[in-house]
């Protein structure tokens, strides 16, 4: 018999052959050779085709077993305790079919198991999600990880640090001593339909003596299925779910009997599972009055929890309310009442006033006497800046605060906009954290090409608090966390730190572009807008000789104007590679009439910038230089709240809902209408509505002239397209004209007549004919031929329009715009207001006399 140094056990349960060849080939790469592991792999309910595909990729290796387990079990459980009597090494370790070990993972966990004469060592999981949008698997610790090793023994045992947060319970990023787990004969309890690993950790850490801890090890990677137990609690049916919550008491009951610290566990497990409940539609009552037989006891264990750095006071307090508005009032939730306060958020604005009842603002309108949506309405007038404008200058600059916030406020946000001066907007870490966990989110496990930047952190308010824009606040908390967590988002960024935070306001996209190209792997764009790719890529077409020169010498071209300094900096970032600069150039020089994108990043995997509204344009203009590379418009945010995250494959957005209260004003209002705005339940699919926020940050109804169309509501979730916003709406004797109605139109009547139009704008000038002003390169039609086939296009695009038409209006004229029209605009704003490019909206609709001189100055004569 073979002397192998571990035992390996994985059950195998139709994985697709892809997933399971990167488990073997992980093995295979080990630093500590492969002869010296038992591999054991359990074919359990698995289908004849699959059986075959394993047999075809592991026979012949002497040290590999296969077997086969056929029952009516359908967790893992089974086929691991099957496994283990398999197991003949001294130390043993779960691998998981679709996942892997890193190379130096085995060798090195076993040197400290031996070392320290531990009965366990346990080592970092990362993680990779098949598909965005499914539940994140982060093993954040609170261990000290500067330290390589960390032993603990029973007498000293931290609860708090080794069973903190919702993943510690996962048995494959561990190994064991296998004469400890069959002396005090551990097994996987197979009644257990769910977090059975839990289960089994919390009895072998009872009997434990030393755990070694490996913090600065990323040993195995976990691989994210989208059809994973986990990621479909809400498709479970009634007993199912009863189920669980008799497996979770098994938990909890063997927590308590072995002493262990069970409160953050306790309170997450039964958050998410209270979650799970709201979404459910099997559910009955039935089966929720025998949740709650099960479950109450330890409900009302649950306390509020400390934030920590795993958990954040919004976490924690949802982690207290959450089951005992779920779980214990089952009755409600037949009735339809307790979900519907939820799904209003009723929750949400009754933690806000509170938060804040002792401001300025609270005591003026009595939010401490303020119960329920309906009150709040009635005392609370709708908002708008101009509440606020008075209010952030007696913080800005006298440095007042607790007037409308009893937060303190880090920054204050500029607004993006296409005219008038930028708005300050406060915001607070709780109003932040939503933005930064969508952000990160992005960003985790890639190499992002990043077209933006934090604004010069030289501006500081009597209050404190610093100015920047959400984006480049994000890219600024971002960069911070990760570097006091060690870089565990192994995130990477084509632009080296010193281009994100420029020291005062300049003109970096050919910076931006030098270290982007520099970096062949990079695996996503990741921008704002869709203005600013296109952008990048039309300087990229112009400017590229200049570019793969100064890769090859590794310069930065002299006639950028920077600061001395800071051109030094950034010369300190710079190699010479002639041999990248030599391969662009041959990619360059074929010329831009096919997609290049992936021919200069072959990784690139998607594009993500909002690309919907006044971003369509420059998504479509932009295909010819991506091709058919996928599209994500990222999510939908603004200063004053994250509104909304995109619904892959469409331009439509979820509502992002547990941080903000919302309300709904029906569009376009009717003037007699003094009726409150809607809540979330009572909106209808196929209407429009004005957003009335309520936030974190201390703005209280506040109108935001977003118009949302609802695309559909359901269970909570409600799926919306932005229409545009309120003043950029053009009243027309048929109804209102909005720019996308607009943007579609210019497309197919431009389409009809062989244009490309790169850029437009329109307004309704003095005798009351819509003007339509198009950037387009190249030949052109005559202006009259373009006027009468995008009437035509209007009329059968626009119904409002068309109205318009039939009752006398006159038929639109067409003028075309100087090259670059849109892009001067916007440099002209934003050096005038000193703000970031990725600001100034596109000024499509001319809605102010400013903006119509303007771009009447740039029509080609």
């Amino acid at each position: 018999m073979a002397n192998y140094l571990v035992s390996i056990v994985t059950p195998f349960h139709n994985v697709d052959p892809k997933l399971f060849r990167y488990a073997y080939e992980s093995l295979q790469k080990q630093t500590l050779d492969f002869s010296c592991i038992q591999w054991i792999v359990v074919l359990h309910n698995t289908e004849s085709s699959l059986k075959a595909a394993v047999h075809e990729m592991l026979d012949g290796h002497e040290n590999i077993i296969i077997t086969e387990l056929d029952n009516d079990l359908h967790t893992p459980s089974s086929p691991r305790n099957f496994g283990m009597k398999l197991a003949t090494a001294p130390f043993l370790g779960f691998l998981d079919a679709d996942d892997g070990y890193t190379p130096e993972c085995l060798q090195t966990a076993l040197l400290h198991l031996q070392r320290t004469q531990s009965d366990l060592v346990v080592f970092r999981r990362e993680y990779e999600m098949e598909t965005e949008g499914l539940m994140p698997a982060t093993e954040i610790v609170l261990w000290d990880q500067t330290q390589a090793e960390i032993v603990m023994d029973r007498e000293q045992w931290d609860d708090k640090k080794m069973f903190g947060g919702l993943f510690w319970g996962m048995v494959t990023s561990r190994l064991y001593k296998r004469d400890f787990l069959t002396r005090h004969n551990f097994t996987f309890d197979e009644t257990v339909p769910f977090t059975e690993d839990v289960l089994f950790l919390i009895e072998v850490y009872g009997k434990a003596g030393r755990v070694c801890y490996l913090p600065q090890l990323i040993g195995y990677h976990y691989f994210i299925n989208s059809k994973s137990l986990v990621q479909s609690m809400t498709e479970k049916d009634g007993e199912t779910l009863v189920s669980y919550a008799a497996g979770f008491k098994k938990i909890f009951d063997a927590a308590y009997n072995n002493g262990i610290y069970i409160d953050e566990l306790m309170a997450l497990l039964l958050s998410t599972f209270s979650m799970v409940m709201l979404n459910s539609k099997q559910l009955t009552l039935v089966h929720r009055r025998e949740i709650k037989e099960i479950l109450e006891p330890y409900v009302h264990e649950i306390r509020l929890l400390p934030a920590t750095k795993l958990i954040s006071a919004e976490e924690a307090r949802k982690c207290y309310t959450l089951p005992r508005e779920v779980i214990l009032h089952p009755e409600n939730f037949d009735q339809g009442g307790a979900i519907k306060e939820i799904m209003d958020g009723q929750g949400i604005l009754q933690e806000i006033l509170s938060r804040n009842k002792d401001t300025d603002y609270g005591r003026r309108y009595n939010f401490a006497s303020l119960r329920s949506a309906k009150g709040y309405q009635t005392r609370v007038p709708v908002s708008s800046y101009d509440t606020y404008g008075p209010l952030v200058r007696l913080q800005t600059q006298i440095g007042e605060s607790g007037i409308f916030v009893s937060d303190a406020i880090p920054c204050y946000l500029l607004t993006s906009g296409n005219s008038g001066a930028p708005k300050l907007l406060p915001a607070t870490r709780e109003h932040l954290a939503r933005y930064e966990e969508e952000f990160a989110q992005l960003l985790r496990g890639k190499i992002t090409i990043l077209l933006g930047e934090s604004l010069p952190q030289e501006r500081r308010y009597n209050d404190q608090a610093a100015l920047n824009t959400i984006f480049g606040r994000l890219i600024e908390d971002f960069c911070y966390r990760d570097q006091q967590r060690l870089g565990v988002s192994h995130a990477g960024f084509t632009a080296p730190r010193e281009l994100l935070f420029p020291p005062k306001a300049m003109d970096t996209l050919y910076l931006r572009l030098y270290f982007a190209l520099s970096e062949q792997r990079a695996e996503q764009l990741f921008a704002p807008f869709a203005w600013g790719v296109l952008e990048a890529f039309s300087f990229l077409e112009s400017h590229w000789q200049e570019l793969v020169k100064d890769l090859t010498e590794g310069t930065i071209s002299s006639n950028l104007d920077l600061p001395k300094d800071y051109r030094q900096q950034l010369e300190r970032c710079l190699i010479p590679d002639p041999e990248r600069a030599e391969a662009l150039r041959e990619v360059f020089a074929e010329g831009f009439h096919r997609p290049v994108a992936t021919l200069i990043w072959p990784k690139l995997k998607k594009i993500i910038a909002i690309g919907t509204g006044s971003q369509a344009i420059y998504r479509d203009a932009l295909r010819r230089y991506i091709g058919d590379l996928p599209w994500d418009n990222g999510f939908f945010a603004s200063s004053e709240a994250l509104l909304g995250k995109s619904v892959p494959g469409t331009d439509e957005y979820e509502l992002v809902t547990g941080k903000n209260f919302y309300e709904f004003r029906p569009f376009p209002e009717k003037p007699d209408n003094h009726d409150h705005p809607l809540l979330l339940s009572q909106v209808q699919e196929g209407k429009q509505y004005e957003l009335i926020l309520t936030n974190r940050a201390g703005l209280y109804r506040y109108a935001t002239e977003d118009i949302l169309e609802v695309r559909s509501l359901t269970e909570g979730r409600l799926h919306f397209a932005f229409a545009g916003r309120k003043s950029e709406a053009l009243p027309l004797p048929g109804g209102l004209l909005w720019e996308r109605d607009v943007y579609e139109a210019i497309k197919k009547g431009a389409k009809a007549l062989s244009l490309a139009p790169t850029d437009f704008s329109y307004f309704l000038n003095e005798e009351n004919t819509l003007t339509l002003m198009l950037e387009i390169p190249g030949a052109k039609a005559p202006a009259e031929a373009l006027a009468a086939t995008l009437d035509e296009a209007l009329c059968e695009e626009c119904p409002a329009y068309a109205k318009a038409r039939q009752n006398g209006q006159p038929a639109c004229q067409a003028l075309y715009l100087s090259p670059e029209s849109h892009l001067l605009y916007r440099d002209i704003q934003r050096f005038k207001h000193k703000t970031a490019p990725d600001q100034i909206k596109p000024a499509h609709f001319l809605g102010t006399r400013e903006k119509i001189r303007f771009f009447m100055g740039q029509v080609e004569r």
